[in-house]
């Protein structure tokens, strides 16, 4: 029996980070198709001795640490050894997303609680619903994030110190994206609103154009969000963030697109 390749003949950009990126290759190789990185911005830590201070001060005064995403559970590890410290055993830890837990638990962070949550006002009434009242929570993440969580957890009196650890770095060039293009594209995968922005403000405008015309995978609310407002069309978000949902909604954009029409 032949094994499936519902990616057969499909070259797929894949924008992620470059060291995310190679994931989502290998899946998309393994399902029969092509695969270009194009990786539109990376990640830096704030790691001065004041921001180590911060976070020294603020994980020993929080109830709940919260990780929103793998990104985020990489760098609060890296703060944690950067700081010498071990967790306080009273601390609880919290994540979204099983990307997230994996990551955190990989790292010997302990997860004390895990929701799939489609975002973070999903994940704070998770919370909210499973959880005693917190008094006051951590959240480490980075600057270009919003401030949903802040304001959702605030709105049940909840003291939210939030810590921006890391923030994006655009990379992207207009003479790469020129050269990503200068084969056919099938399709365009974003993970990040700040990865949407790297790639619009340096899109030439016949390749913007060309987008538009494609069908655009999309990780979760926010990046569609972020797509949207840059004018293109045709946007795909799965029903669950995670890169296993965004490849089956993958399958089956595609499944549908290449049904013949029976005009033939």
């Amino acid at each position: 029996m032949s094994r499936k390749r519902p990616f057969q003949g499909k070259a797929i950009l894949v924008t992620r980070a470059k060291a995310q990126g190679h994931e989502l290759k290998q899946s998309i190789e393994e399902r029969g198709g092509d695969a270009i990185l194009l990786p539109c911005i990376a990640f830096r830590a704030k790691h001065d001795k004041p921001s180590v201070q911060q976070f020294r001060k603020q994980l020993h005064r929080a109830d709940w640490l919260i990780l929103t995403s793998a990104n985020g559970a990489r760098f609060c590890h890296q703060f944690i050894q950067q700081a010498d410290l071990s967790l306080p055993p009273e601390l609880r830890v919290a994540t979204i997303g099983q990307k997230t837990r994996q990551t955190a638990e990989r790292l010997g962070i302990p997860v004390h609680f895990a929701a799939d949550a489609l975002d973070s006002r999903d994940f704070v009434r998770l919370f909210m619903e499973s959880q005693e009242l917190p008094y006051r929570v951590f959240y480490p993440t980075s600057r270009q994030a919003h401030d949903v969580l802040e304001k959702e957890f605030n709105k049940f009196g909840v003291d939210v110190m939030r810590q921006d650890i890391y923030e994006t770095v655009p990379i992207v060039t207009e003479d790469a994206i020129e050269r990503a293009f200068q084969r056919r594209i099938d399709a365009v995968t974003f993970f990040s609103p700040s990865a949407v922005h790297a790639f619009m403000v340096r899109c030439p405008f016949d390749i913007r154009q060309r987008i538009k015309t494609l069908p655009v995978f999309s990780i979760g609310s926010t990046t569609s969000a972020a797509l949207a407002e840059s004018g293109l069309k045709h946007i795909f978000t799965a029903a669950r963030p995670g890169l296993p949902q965004m490849l089956s909604l993958m399958e089956e954009i595609f499944s549908e697109v290449d049904q013949p029409t029976g005009d033939g």
